[in-house]
Parts: structure tokens; C-alpha cells; sequence
């Protein structure tokens, strides 16, 4: 059988290992479309099977005419919300969200599920938005291989780890806070992976004064070796996060590392609370928890033994190919829809709109900021969309993830976007980059009285922060 996978871009991220250690472990022929370019640090040999990067639409509709089964790796991208608007033909699509599918910017809509004939998510949430949808959870597992070994590297002192995407759309601003007191001469924080959470938490640590006693180590190759010098993982995500399935975690508990997450997150459907680590009520009760692991040895050993043997029965990559097997054998045997269905989603004329129309429910405020201001009302509700799109999350500003920073990059030229990169960039305190991307909206057709007044405004910051530099 051949199965044609369709993803943004390979890397070695959370989705990226997935698909790669799914493919190693399955016996169907694979091909990888890699709508840009693979990540550096992709290797060759990394993907089992062919890779073709930077991916075209007519080398897309291609490779699908000629797929047994189309799988769509979904979050929302500019790239691929463009490639399912141009549309493809296919037999049979699967459609294998890694993401919650209903945190903004990441919003499964109706009509984007709608073009595959069966929807996977990769752990047993509930999209109530998406009623209608037949869909099935296969868990995105790992290459056990990476991390597990009898060998125990862990250090004479204790080692709290944070491991993983360090992004702010994924981990909780307060992490620092609570790991803090539990730092000492004695006991270490480990920081591996990542992301634009990084000099927040540089930041904070410093704050702190705990600085001496946190080690930023950076992204791992070697992820075994390093989760092995850990004596307990940390996992606090933010409330927002749109994780579903964290590698990090399976991979913290095959390699022997208890694991203390939180409840309403990636972690709690991964970890056995008492069993394979701790399931905290409430962030309060996180420190809490893990100092009774660094504290009790004979604790720690029991749960490190119960966690390795879980992962390895649970989230080995074998897993998840097998479940794929049986779904795929179930779809080529009672074909949903005719031969080489026709796949696309609406249109849109912009790119703003597509934007718009990728976050659902979540863009009103956006689709306010489009509308025509024909009087003092509608100008007002205007102003207040305006600044609420100020103030996105870091999700949803989001400048590799989906978000306002992401789309704005890949349609240059439209003023909306340019616009809102504007709104943001000034939140943010960056006064340059707001005006750049003000005048750029101006110059493609948005409103100059709209952005003249906000222009003055920004100039005059500008100019008062460069006069206190000096």
C-alpha cells in the first residue's frame, strides 16, 4: 500500500518525530510531502521512506493520484490552509490532527474535516464543535530506541527537568516560579529543548536569583542521555495549549523519569497519577509534589520502574503503526468516497480572510477589523477589535504556528495582516517593526487616516525611547 503524508514542514519537533517514528516502524511504501523546506536539523535517513521537500501543487496532486491513502498531518498553516483551497484528488484521505483542534489558532473546522474520509486525533479529547465528524484517536507514539536503556546516568545531585517545545504558546509563564524554591546547591533545573519561552524564563531564573543553579542546555540530539540524567520531569503547559499528545512526556517515562504534570492537559492522559507520576488538581500543588519525588528515593525508584514498563507497552511507535494498519486496511476494503474524489476547502480572496476563516469561531475580532467603518459606531467596535488583536496570546500572534505573525509572513503584500502585525508589534513594545508593517498596510490599500493616526502615535514612542537610550 501506499501512503502519501502531507505535512507543512518535516523537523524534528513534536510532529515530526511522530511521523518519523511511525514510519520506521510500519511495512506500507511512504512518501513525505514537505510543503517547505525540512528543518535543518533533519538528517538523511532520519524519514524512512521518500522525502520530497518544498513541495509544489502540481508535484502534490500528483503523488496523491497516485496514494493508495492521502494522510493530511493537520494544525493550521498558512501553507497547507492554501494547498487544501487549491485542492487535490484522492482515494481515500485521512485527516490526523496533532493538536487539540479547538484552541485558537488551531481551530478543526467543519470544513477542513469535512475532506477526509476519516479524522484521527491523537488522544481522546472531545470536539464538541465537530459533532458530525467520524473520527477515531490513535496516539502519536515514539521511537522507543531513543531513550530507553538499562544504564541509570542520573548525577550524585538531583536534576528537575523541563524538556520539550519551549514555546509560550505551549508552556505556562509561571513555571519558573514554581520551580524556583525548590532550587539549591544540591538540586538543579535542567531546561532542554527550544522555543521563544527561552529568554522569558533566562529572565525570570535571573529575577529569581536562582540563576546559578539552572542549566540552559539548549535542543538535544542525544534525548536519552539527557532525560536519564533527570530525576523528576516538570510539566506545567499553559492553559491554552493546543498539545494533545507530548512526546516529551512518553519519552520522559520510557526513559525511567517520573513525571509531574497537571490535570485538563497532554500529560494527564499520558501519566497514571500515583502509578507512573503525579497528576496535580492545581498548578499550587505542583512543587509540592515534586519535592516528595526528590525526597523519597524509594518512591522515585518504584515509579521510574512503573513508568518505563507503561511507555513501553503504551507509546512505542509499533503502537501507533498498528493502529494505522488496521484503519487504513478498514478504509481500502469499504472506500467512504468514489475513486479520486475531488478534496478542496472555499477560496477565500485574501489572505487575511483565509486567516479568518482557518480560526473559526475565534476571529470575530478580526472580522470586525475588516469590516467598513461607515460611521462613529462601527468605527468604534472597529477600535475595539483593533485592541483586542493588540493584546493576542502568544498562540494566537503565533510567528511559526498558525498565528497572526505566521500568515503575515506568507502573504507579505495584504494589508490586514500587515495591519495587525502592526497592532501587535506595538503591544509588544517593538514601536520600529509596528510602524514598518503599518506603512506597508497603508502603502497595499488599508485606510491612511487609519494608519496616520496610529503612525503619529507610534513615531512619537519611537522617538521618546531612542532620546532615554542615549
Amino acid at each position: 500500500m501506499k501512503v502519501v503524508h502531507i505535512v507543512q514542514q518535516i523537523s524534528t519537533g513534536g510532529a515530526g518525530q511522530a511521523i518519523m517514528a511511525w514510519l520506521r516502524a510500519d511495512v506500507n511504501e511512504h512518501v513525505v510531502l514537505s510543503l517547505v523546506a525540512p528543518a535543518w536539523n533533519v538528517r538523511e535517513g532520519d524519514v524512512s521512506g521518500r522525502l520530497i521537500g518544498a513541495c509544489g501543487i502540481e508535484d502534490v496532486r500528483a503523488w496523491c493520484a497516485d496514494a493508495d491513502i492521502v494522510v493530511i498531518h493537520w494544525w493550521n498553516t498558512p501553507e497547507l490552509y492554501a494547498l487544501l483551497s487549491d485542492g487535490f484528488a484522492a482515494r481515500v484521505v485521512v485527516l490526523w490532527s496533532h493538536v487539540l483542534g479547538n484552541t485558537a489558532p488551531h481551530i478543526l473546522t467543519d470544513e477542513v474535516a469535512g475532506i477526509a474520509d476519516k479524522c484521527v486525533s491523537t488522544a481522546p479529547v472531545a470536539w464538541p464543535h465537530l459533532a458530525n465528524v467520524d473520527r477515531v484517536w490513535i496516539r502519536a507514539g515514539i521511537d522507543l530506541s531513543r531513550v530507553m536503556s538499562d544504564r541509570n546516568d542520573a548525577p550524585d545531585r538531583a536534576v528537575i527537568g523541563t524538556f520539550g517545545s519551549l514555546a509560550q504558546s505551549k508552556i505556562d509563564y509561571r513555571l519558573a516560579e514554581i520551580v524556583a524554591p525548590l532550587l539549591s546547591a544540591a538540586v538543579r533545573w535542567a531546561i532542554v529543548g527550544t522555543g521563544d519561552a527561552v529568554p522569558l524564563l533566562r529572565a525570570m531564573v535571573c529575577d529569581l536569583e536562582v540563576d546559578d543553579y539552572v542549566d540552559f542546555i539548549g535542543p538535544v540530539r542525544d534525548v536519552g542521555r539527557h532525560l536519564r540524567a533527570m530525576t523528576v520531569v516538570v510539566d506545567v503547559p499553559s492553559p491554552d495549549s493546543s498539545a494533545t499528545c507530548d512526546l516529551a512526556i512518553q519519552e520522559a517515562m520510557a526513559a525511567g523519569v517520573p513525571v509531574v504534570t497537571v490535570k485538563d492537559s497532554a500529560g494527564a492522559t499520558l501519566v497514571r497519577d500515583e502509578f507512573t507520576g503525579f497528576v496535580c488538581q492545581s498548578r499550587d500543588q505542583v512543587a509540592q509534589r515534586v519535592r516528595e519525588l526528590l525526597e523519597n528515593a524509594a518512591l522515585r525508584a518504584q515509579m521510574s520502574d512503573c513508568a518505563r514498563t507503561y511507555a513501553a507497552e503504551n507509546f512505542g511507535a509499533h503502537v501507533t503503526a498498528a493502529s494505522f494498519a488496521g484503519l487504513f486496511d478498514d478504509l481500502s476494503k469499504n472506500p467512504l468516497g468514489a475513486p479520486h474524489r475531488w478534496r478542496s476547502i472555499r477560496s477565500e480572496a485574501s489572505g487575511a480572510a483565509r486567516f479568518v476563516a482557518a480560526v473559526g469561531p475565534t476571529g470575530e475580532n478580526f472580522r470586525r477589523s475588516m469590516a467598513i467603518a461607515a460611521d462613529s459606531q462601527s468605527r468604534n467596535r472597529q477600535d475595539q477589535a483593533d485592541a483586542a488583536i493588540a493584546t493576542s496570546d502568544a498562540a494566537m500572534r503565533g510567528p511559526g504556528a498558525g498565528g497572526v505573525l505566521h500568515y503575515r509572513g506568507y502573504y507579505p503584500h495584504d494589508p490586514f495582516l500587515l495591519w495587525w502585525s502592526a497592532l501587535i508589534h506595538a503591544n509588544s513594545g517593538n514601536a520600529g517593526f509596528a510602524i514598518a508593517d503599518a506603512m506597508q498596510a497603508r502603502r497595499f490599500g488599508l485606510d491612511e487616516e487609519r494608519v496616520d493616526i496610529f503612525v503619529e502615535e507610534q513615531r512619537r514612542l519611537y522617538e521618546s525611547g531612542q532620546q532615554v537610550a542615549r
